[in-house]
């Protein structure tokens, strides 16, 4: 069946003929609603007139819809038309890894790089209880960006709880053999139950071939094929390639081990070992890779042991502020750079075309950032790039955003300057590349240098006018000057990448610091979603939830977010919930491993202040907690003096630690420009620390007319002596506030 270009199936026009697979036919389609190319795989009717093959392919199909991973093709839709049943997957511009490996033996450090991006894609199939059973060179994809995509999970099985197997095709006979022969694990010929240690095996054959050119079972037809891979023992693959490290060839043996036993039991174990046999086991005659100094910023050896794994990062730092300021939304710190290595070998000469392919990667881990290791991850990669061209514009973009996102976690000068540098690098080397505006633009508004940061948004438009980051980037300098214009510019930003997490994360931040936090829900609801594994929403989002009394939705959110990963913001929001509970034992536990991960957070620091600051004799534990908090947070504001949001934290755990005055003083400042919601509630607590009663009243009233939280006014602490007080119960009645702490 040849569909003819123009066809139509639902919103799919199909624009051109693709391949035919044992699934079907795929083309290359046009989404008429999102207008973006599509892969449209239209399935056999062999699949499609066998109902209960068909049912269970759609039902596994959904779980794979859920698998969103940089290094796995997604699945964006399944759909019927007439009779006609389709599937709808992300379309890629590229080679498969067969036709690579057809060229010719890979580089040692290019196996291992592509081996690593599948290990990771298949890490997270297999974490959703998916396998792929089909894995072979013809079903890994390597994008003209430089991703490794594993493609076509239809052979795959899922595994429910009660340790079932749903196999997604039928193949038609008695025990039919699924897969192709040369790639299969042992267990599989033999038509026994595949598990995840038959993908490793799977796995193991491919990265012997791309090492070696050849496979290690291949026969002279299928019934030889299976024999070897039951019975035979390959060729040592340094034998075949001399100049494979020993410890690389130890890898591929235990994967490719028959007894599913011996193997490697789950595909982090593998990438564990293959990245350590990989970096400790140069290729004869070359030099272990130098470390980094990132002040510095060395050229450095790319050599066999260059090994990345690609996820991503965010734009701007994220401060999800309830209560006393008390939530965060941000992610841990990374690791700290190596000191650098003198010794280096001079870095080998590297195309161009290679170097813009890797400078791309960078800029693909800076789409998100909520996993912990991926700033440093794209630091990295930029520094690998302008060790080799130190002119390349894009890695030095890249490397001014990836420095600010470090500095955005854990505040830190030295990031700051670097970021500065690179920025005002980027820009001299091209000026007329719009993300180095945009990088330049970052740096200033964090440095509260508004003047620059809006000439550099306006020249990053002129360039690219469609730029998202430019979008958010406008919206977060006109947050707090003219709010209005900024919630236009964050809609903008969601109208023109919706599928994109980062701008519906925006501008529920932006309804979150406006004290509009159903607003702000429904957005993070949006951006989770999109992406259901991200730590960064699932931080925000159980802070809103809390904000509006959804206490119970909270909790889900951070017992979600605690079974991905245990991190700081989320210690710190958990204990935030806890602290308003008045389970203050509870929540200073919570807040002491929110700082045991991040020692240099202030907003922490203070928290676990406040919860001290009410638990009897801990008055002196409240104090250094503050002492450390303050000094924390002044290190910030010297960095950026106009940061209301800071230094309304700085005065706040001034007042709680006795230093009134030089509270006030603090406020007096604030007082000088806009605020927002938040940032009134604090200012009336302080206040009423301070025995002024009306100025508390007084920012009380527009902190409640902003919107802010009513159940936060209703449980502060603070207010214990101010709710006896006529005005704030005529304040509450006007507002429709409960006149007593929510129990």
């Amino acid at each position: 069946m040849s569909l003819p270009p123009g066809t139509t199936l639902g919103p799919y026009e199909v624009v051109s003929f693709v391949g035919a697979g044992g699934m079907g036919e795929v083309y290359r389609a046009r989404d008429a609603r999102l207008e973006r190319d599509v892969a449209l795989k239209v399935l056999s009717p062999r699949l499609a007139s066998d109902p209960e093959a068909l049912g269970r392919f759609i039902r596994e199909a959904r779980t794979l819809s859920q698998l969103s991973h940089p290094n796995v093709c997604t699945l964006y839709d399944v759909g019927q038309d007439g009779a006609t049943h389709f599937i709808v997957m992300e379309f890629l511009e590229g080679r498969t890894l067969a036709a690579q490996i057809g060229r010719g033996q890979l580089a040692i450090d290019q196996a291992v790089e592509y081996a690593l991006q599948i290990a990771d894609g298949l890490s997270k199939a297999h974490a959703i209880g998916v396998i792929h059973r089909d894995l072979k060179p013809a079903n890994v994809m390597l994008t003209t960006d430089g991703f490794v995509k594993i493609l076509d999970f239809g052979l795959s099985k899922h595994l429910d709880t009660g340790g079932s197997v749903n196999t997604t095709l039928v193949t038609g006979g008695s025990g039919p053999v699924v897969g192709t022969i040369a790639y299969m694990a042992p267990e599989q010929t033999e038509g026994a139950r595949a598990d995840v240690r038959s993908d490793i095996f799977s796995f193991g054959v491919m990265l012997y071939e791309m090492l070696t050119g050849v496979r290690p079972f291949d026969g002279n037809n299928v019934v030889s094929t299976i024999r070897r891979i039951n019975d035979a023992t390959p060729r040592p693959p340094h034998e075949v390639r001399p100049d494979i490290p020993p410890a690389l060839a130890a890898v591929i043996a235990k994967a490719l081990e028959k007894n599913p036993q011996h193997r490697f039991q789950s595909v982090p174990e593998l990438r564990a070992q293959l990245r350590s046999g990989a970096m400790r086991s140069p290729v004869p005659g070359e030099q272990p890779l130098s470390a980094i100094d990132t002040a510095a910023a060395p050229r450095r050896q790319i050599a066999a042991q260059r090994v990345w794994r690609y996820a991503a990062i965010a734009v701007v730092v994220i401060a999800a502020i309830a209560a006393a300021g008390i939530w965060s939304g941000n992610a841990d710190p990374s690791v700290k750079p190596n000191e650098t290595n003198a010794t280096a070998a001079p870095a080998p000469a590297i195309a161009s075309e290679e170097l813009t392919q890797l400078a791309r990667r960078g800029q693909a881990l800076l789409q998100r950032y909520d996993r912990p290791k991926n700033i440093d991850q794209a630091i990295e990669l930029f520094r690998e790039v302008i060790g080799h061209d130190d002119s390349n514009a894009l890695a030095h973009a890249g490397l001014a955003e990836a420095y600010m996102r470090k500095d955005g976690i854990t505040p830190d000068p030295l990031m700051l300057k670097l970021a500065a540098a690179s920025a005002r690098r980027a820009v001299e080397l091209n000026g007329d590349l719009a993300i180095a505006h945009l990088a330049n633009a970052m740096v200033a508004l964090r440095e509260g240098r508004r003047d620059e940061a809006l000439r550099a948004l306006e020249r990053a438009r002129d360039l690219e006018p469609r730029n998202v980051d430019g979008l958010r980037y406008f919206g977060e300098y006109y947050r707090t000057t003219d709010p209005a214009k900024a919630e236009e510019l964050y809609r903008a930003a969601v109208a023109a990448a919706p599928d994109d997490w980062r701008s519906h994360f925006s501008l529920g931040l932006f309804y979150f610091r406006s004290a509009n936090y159903n607003s702000a829900i429904n957005a993070w609801e949006q951006a989770r979603k999109l992406s259901p594994d991200n730590m960064v929403v699932f931080a925000n989002l159980g802070g809103a939830y809390h904000a509006v009394d959804r206490t119970d939705d909270a909790a889900t959110v951070f017992q979600r977010a605690l079974e991905i990963e245990p991190r700081s913001s989320i210690y710190n929001n958990l204990a935030t919930m806890r602290f308003f509970q008045g389970r203050l034992a509870d929540a200073a536990a919570a807040f002491e491993k929110a700082i045991e991960l991040n020692p240099t957070n202030s907003l922490y620091w203070g928290n676990l202040g406040d919860t001290y600051r009410w638990m009897p004799g801990k008055e002196a534990k409240a104090r250094e907690a503050f002492t450390t908090a303050i000094k924390l947070a002044q290190e910030g504001l010297r960095a950026n003096p106009s940061d209301v949001d800071l230094r309304s934290r700085v005065a706040g755990y001034l007042a709680k630690r006795g230093d009134i005055q030089q509270a006030l003083e603090q406020v007096r400042e604030i007082e000088t420009v806009k605020r927002s919601p938040a940032v009134y509630y604090k200012t009336a607590i302080i206040y009423e620390i301070a025995g002024q009663r009306d100025a508390a009243l007084r920012d009380l009233e527009v902190a409640l007319k902003g919107g802010y939280s009513m159940r936060e006014i209703a449980n502060e602490a603070e207010f214990g002596k101010l709710r006896a007080d006529a005005r704030y119960q005529r304040l509450l009645a006007a507002s429709q506030l409960p006149t007593a702490a929510a129990k």
